[in-house]
């Protein structure tokens, strides 16, 4: 507990007084593959990512899961934050599958979206990046 507390206090303060409602920094959908770090290999499986509006939907389809962004801020250098909330696939929505909320950190980088996710599951930090490209859909 004491983790996720000092974790969120860590993202909200690069957040500082940013509005609460981001502005739209992206848009259409964007492709790739998360790595997912602490696990013994260095877990990977494709993500999907769509805008609209000023939140989005994430989508993992290898692992059956997705969720909705609600924006939370940004910072001036340019990071868009978000909370992650977990629709299908949740873990203990009875399905047996294994996903989990988080807070979300996208910034734009030359024709990408950097992601960086971060959550805590049973305690245990667990962290995940990306690069994603415009998909062609």
């Amino acid at each position: 507990m004491r983790v996720m507390l000092v974790a969120c206090a860590i993202v909200l303060s690069w957040v500082g007084v940013a509005n609460a409602r981001s502005p739209v920094l992206f848009s259409g959908s964007w492709t790739g593959t998360m790595t997912q770090s602490g696990e013994p290999k260095g877990e990977t499986y494709p993500m999907r990512l769509t805008f609209k509006g000023e939140g989005g939907e994430t989508s993992y389809p290898a692992q059956g899961c997705s969720g909705v962004l609600t924006p939370i801020g940004t910072t001036g250098d340019g990071y868009a934050i978000y909370a992650e909330r977990i629709t299908k696939g949740r873990v203990d929505d009875g399905s047996g599958i294994n996903c989990i909320d988080g807070i979300v950190v996208l910034k734009p980088h030359q024709a990408y979206v950097t992601v960086g996710w971060y959550a805590l599951d049973q305690g245990q930090p667990v962290f995940a990046s990306a690069s994603l490209a415009q998909a062609k859909d």
